[in-house]
């Protein structure tokens, strides 16, 4: 097992039973600590060996102990060996991000996933914060040696909505359809060189019974088994981008 608190890696082998997952966790919750455990059946795993691609998922969720949808997606990418899955709020409760291992986890990462519960139609404050904190510094400041190792990179939105897809209609109660929503995020993709993946989405996450909860993590797995197999994919803008990055500072020293 290895465990992230504070900045300090502890590494610990154990053998843990699928009835003590949850249980394990909770306490880890609680004790706001960010989670990586080698385990493919634990909440955040990783295979080390070379002929394994990664396949980074990083969860932000204000209230993930609490939480029945995002759980279940969780727990159903844990049994896959290429993900590496990280509680971004249980690492980082205070909004501090340590930049050079979260630059350090990207640029390894052969596929990144975003996921996260759909808040007043954005996302949650942190994923903001994470955008502002680390792809400012390797997109704006340190473009060559950090943000150019992105491209080509498949990017995955994993999202969920408390009410129905029909809610999110022009004559639904949110108007617009989530997929729209989420435009911001596929400019980002655009801008950092990252290749957008069609989102997954989840509707009804607050009302969604066992049975529905079981197949959204099904088809989790199937989509991230899709999004491995597609291979890694070259930059679609290739050495003009480095110019154009390269001539820029960060946007807080130009507005």
């Amino acid at each position: 097992m290895r465990l992230i608190k504070k900045g300090i890696e502890h590494h610990e082998q154990v053998e843990i039973d699928r009835p003590q997952i949850h249980e394990m966790n909770d306490t880890l919750y609680r004790t706001s600590i960010g989670v990586i455990l080698s385990q493919p059946s634990c909440f955040a795993c990783s295979l080390k060996e070379d002929a394994v691609t990664k396949t980074l998922i990083l969860l932000f969720h204000p209230h993930f102990a609490d939480s029945r949808a995002n759980r279940a997606l969780i727990d159903a990418a844990a049994t896959l060996p290429e993900a590496e899955i990280v509680d971004m709020q249980a690492l980082y409760p205070d909004g501090r991000f340590d930049a050079d291992a979260e630059v350090t986890r990207l640029v390894a990462a052969d596929r990144i996933v975003l996921q996260f519960p759909v808040q007043w139609y954005s996302t949650p404050p942190l994923l903001k914060a994470w955008q502002d904190a680390v792809l400012t510094r390797m997109f704006y400041v340190a473009y060559e040696a950090e943000g150019a190792k992105l491209a080509g990179k498949p990017l995955l939105i994993v999202a969920t909505a408390g009410n129905v897809e029909t809610a999110y209609a022009p004559e639904g109660a949110n108007r617009f359809p989530l997929r729209e929503l989420l435009r911001p995020l596929e400019a980002t993709a655009y801008r950092c060189d990252l290749t957008w993946a069609e989102p997954f989405l989840v509707y009804d996450a607050r009302r969604a019974d066992a049975e529905a909860l079981q197949a959204a993590g099904d088809n989790y797995v199937s989509r991230l088994g899709r999004l491995s197999a597609a291979g890694p994919l070259r930059s679609r803008y290739g050495a003009a981008r480095v110019s154009e990055h390269s001539t820029q500072r960060p946007p807080s020293a130009q507005i």
